[in-house]
Formats: structure tokens, sequence, C-alpha cells
């Protein structure tokens, strides 16, 4: 059975990442799991999985440091690798536990602030998936880059450019917003995320993947 680490449980109550919470949240996002996700893999995450996919060869052990309720890493559990997941968001990480009981599969999970993670690397690989939205400025970003760098071998840092900038992505952002509680606002543009990412790795490329909810920055940082 997968274990589940409560190591800051004030981070739920306090992180500027967290969730909005409404009466009718949970329907909302039961709707969003069972309905509307898989109905918009094949244009969404998919497309970006292909990428973490190929930048995650030759990598055994992985954390995801702000998973959600992503069952990605889930799949890189199947695949044979060693997997830790963590979030601030207890709800999600209990979703996905769940799945991964019912596969039996050896997953670790963990609640943590990812400003605060307490995990000892090195990992092959960290995951770092639309995560910077949700900090509360750039100083916070790079905190927790140069923290994952200490943490990893490489990072995978995937981003959603700035949704104002398409009429099709400020409605889905609309959407996890409004209808999902979602709470990331402080959105960066491609240019910031180049810096970012050169900050970490100088030689470091930086990919568009092109989506039905908008355009994501992905880049491999070899640190």
């Amino acid at each position: 059975m997968a274990k589940l680490e409560i190591l800051d449980p004030g981070a739920v109550a306090i992180a500027p990442f967290g969730r909005l919470e409404l009466p009718l949240r949970p329907l909302a996002r039961a709707t969003h799991r069972h309905i509307v996700a898989p109905l918009t893999r094949p244009l969404s995450s998919w497309l970006i999985r292909s990428h973490l996919r190929a930048a995650l060869d030759g990598a055994q052990t992985v954390i995801d440091v702000a998973v959600g309720d992503d069952p990605f890493a889930l799949e890189l559990a199947v695949a044979g690798k060693t997997v830790v997941v963590n979030d601030v968001d207890l709800e999600a990480l209990a979703y996905l536990k769940k799945s991964a009981d019912a596969k039996g599969l050896s997953v670790r999970f963990v609640q943590s602030d990812v400003r605060h993670l307490p995990l000892d690397g090195p990992f092959d690989a960290v995951l770092m998936k639309n995560l910077c939205h949700h900090l509360e400025n750039l100083d916070d970003v790079r905190t927790v880059l140069r923290t994952l760098a200490s943490t990893g071998r490489r990072i995978l840092l995937l981003e959603i450019e700035d949704p104002r900038r398409s009429h099709v992505a400020r409605v889905w952002n609309g959407y996890y917003r409004i209808f999902l509680g979602d709470k990331g606002f402080n959105f960066i543009d491609r240019g910031t995320f180049v810096a970012l990412a050169h900050e970490l790795s100088p030689s470091a490329v930086i990919r568009t993947i092109r989506t039905i909810k908008g355009n994501y920055m992905f880049s491999t940082l070899d640190v």
C-alpha cells in the first residue's frame, strides 16, 4: 500500500497555492476528473506527457514536487520507476493514493509546502509542473528552483504561458479558477520562463507545447 506522510499540516491553510473551497467543489472536481479531463486528454495532457516521457528516459528515481491530482506519476510507477510525489493539497493526494492502492503501486506520498520540502536527494529527475503561477512571486520561484537543483540531477520545468495572451487559454483559466477553485494567479510569459531556465542551465532548450488549453513552456534543466 502506498504511504502518505503529512510533514507540514499547517501548509494546507496558509499556502498561497491552495484551492478555494465552495460547497459544490467536490462535485466540480469529480466532473472534471471523470468527464472533462478524459475528453481533453488527447489534445492536452497526452501531448505534454509525451515530452515528459522523452525527457525522463534513463531516469529511475523521480519526484513530482507539486503533483496535484495528475496521474502521470502513477504511470511512471507502473513503468517500474521509483516515485515520490508531493503536494500541499491533501484531497488531491488522497485521490491519487486511492488509485495507487487499487493498482498495488508502491509510491511515496508526501504533503508539504514545496518551498520547504524536507526530502533529501538526489533524484534522477524532478518534475516541476504548473507550479510557478501558484507561488507568490519570482523570488519564491527562484528559491524553489535552487532547492530542487540540490535535490535532483535533472529538473523538468513545465509551465502554462500567461493565459491573458490567448482567448482560448483565458477561458480555460477561468474554468480552473471559478469551477475548480484553483488559486494560481501569478502567470509568467515566455521571456521570464526562458530567463528562469537559463539561470540554472544556460544551455537549456525551451520548447512550446501547443494544447487545447493554451501553450505550455517546457525545458529540461541539467543541474
